[in-house]
């Protein structure tokens, strides 16, 4: 009987590398906050969620759909050789292709002028991409190699950035850097592949209808995620972007751990699915379940309670008009969560692409809607409504689909109820420290610190299940 990879080391392993694609640039930030300045940081953060989309565009949804399909052929590595083969050859066009329209925007339409020397920077990224593998280590469930890649290009960049960006223009260097790590990530992870490439007998065409499916998905979920910075870009002052992105990225730093959690199931759920073990299939499910609640209630709670702190602390004074835009943003983290586990970890492996594609572009069209007419008048503040409305539209409408399948698993339960209570408890606790301690850094991680232990208690005295587990984890560590 073959023995399956550990869940738990790949989700560790996958936790790792999302806290350095997204806690690394929350430490630049708070560097970069300060020595260039909002304005400054907004035409960065502008032009980067543009070329995002392109990005997005170049992929052609790609990682989500190359992962399955080679989660289904790991058995055979000639099989999964030729179909790496077909995927990285669609996005090598593509990728270059993506390239020349950006570069050609970027110089050509007037509206980007301002900002066309970072955008041609950032737009490098679009040939990186093309060495983009990293769906072929998470279908066979190589969670190692991605890691210890990330690890290296992110600590080599906050080297460089600490050395390098010193005044507000400097920007343009970060942005250089940024390439400069993008690029050392993906060949690093192209050349140490298991695979060999293949150029004879390859059917690039049977993909493509499978993959427009997943790319429509991809592109009407990330239209919201990325529109925002682009609207507040053209309708509003590169300050506003800028404010708006230091509170959504905070947030994003407690998502993208939940998103760790979809990008280690995917390709296991597929091969329970594949196989015949439903019973596989729903403890799984019902454990990702509480592990969304588990993590998104308190980070959810904890952040909207110490905003304030945190925006003074980490970023300065001259974001403090932030401090609302990350109240606003944090019911993202459940949101995200729960949206996330319903359409990456259960409608997508069975095969409901279109149910996701439907609401996601229901989403997009309200987010353009609400987009413009929020932002003219609240600017940062209002991006942020639009983005939550959003996302609170997606969820009502992936609830719906999910509601008439028979799925063996309970979204609200008493594990909600559990974690709800147990996150109450907590804030209680942190707005009692934080009234009795002077504002500063050593506050806020006196406060961080003691709501942890204040949820942990309370969840290991209620004999929760995550709890006990983490608990026994710990023990056996230490045993060892």
């Amino acid at each position: 009987m073959r023995v399956l990879p550990s869940l738990k080391k790949n989700y560790i392993l996958t936790l790792f590398s999302s806290f350095l694609n997204f806690g690394y640039p929350l430490i630049t930030l708070a560097f970069l906050a300060r020595i260039v300045g909002a304005e400054n940081l907004g035409k960065f953060y502008f032009a980067n969620a543009l070329v995002a989309y392109f990005l997005l565009g170049a992929s052609l949804g790609i990682p989500i759909y190359g992962s399955r399909e080679i989660a289904k052929t790991r058995a055979n590595l000639e099989a999964a050789a030729g179909l790496f083969s077909e995927l990285f050859l669609i996005n090598l066009c593509s990728s270059l292709l993506a390239f020349a329209t950006l570069a050609l925007a970027a110089i050509y339409i007037p509206q980007l002028s301002d900002h066309s020397t970072v955008i041609l920077i950032l737009s490098i990224m679009l040939i990186s991409n093309i060495f983009s593998v990293d769906f072929a280590f998470h279908g066979i469930e190589n969670y190692a190699n991605p890691a210890f890649r990330a690890f290296i290009t992110k600590s080599v960049s906050l080297l460089l950035i600490f050395l390098l960006v010193g005044n507000p223009d400097d920007y343009l260097i970060y942005a250089g850097i940024v390439v400069i790590a993008h690029f050392g990530y993906n060949l690093h992870g192209f050349f140490s592949l298991p695979f060999r490439m293949k150029l004879r007998g390859l059917n690039l065409g049977r993909h493509f209808k499978r993959i427009l499916v997943v790319f429509g998905l991809a592109l009407t979920i990330n239209t919201y995620f990325n529109l925002d910075s682009v609207m507040l870009g053209l309708m509003s002052h590169p300050e506003s972007v800028a404010l708006y992105n230091v509170a959504v990225k905070t947030n994003k730093v407690v998502v993208m751990l939940l998103l760790g959690i979809g990008a280690v199931v995917v390709p296991r759920v597929s091969f329970y699915l594949k196989s015949g073990m439903e019973r596989e299939f729903a403890a799984l499910s019902q454990k990702s379940v509480g592990l969304t609640y588990f993590v998104a209630l308190p980070s959810m709670a904890g952040i909207f309670v110490l905003a304030p702190a945190i925006v003074q602390v980490v970023f300065g004074e001259e974001f403090a008009q932030s401090t609302l835009t990350m109240r606003i943003c944090a019911p993202l983290i459940i949101l995200v969560g729960l949206t996330s586990f319903l359409s990456v970890q259960v409608l997508f492996p069975i095969g409901r692409e279109k149910a996701i594609l439907y609401s996601a572009l229901v989403a997009a069209i309200s987010n353009l809607g609400l987009n413009l007419i929020l932002i003219p008048k609240y600017a940062n503040n209002g991006a942020a409504i639009a983005t939550v409305i959003t996302e609170l539209i997606v969820l009502l409408l992936l609830l719906r689909v999910v509601s008439k399948l028979n799925l063996p698993f309970t979204l609200f339960g008493r594990q909600a109820l559990r974690y709800f209570l147990a996150t109450t408890l907590m804030v209680g606790a942190v707005l009692g420290c934080e009234y009795a301690l002077p504002a500063g850094l050593f506050s806020l991680g006196i406060c961080i610190s003691v709501g942890i232990a204040t949820y942990l208690a309370i969840l290991h005295l209620a004999r929760d299940d995550i709890m006990l587990e983490v608990i026994a984890v710990i023990k056996r560590k230490i045993v060892a």
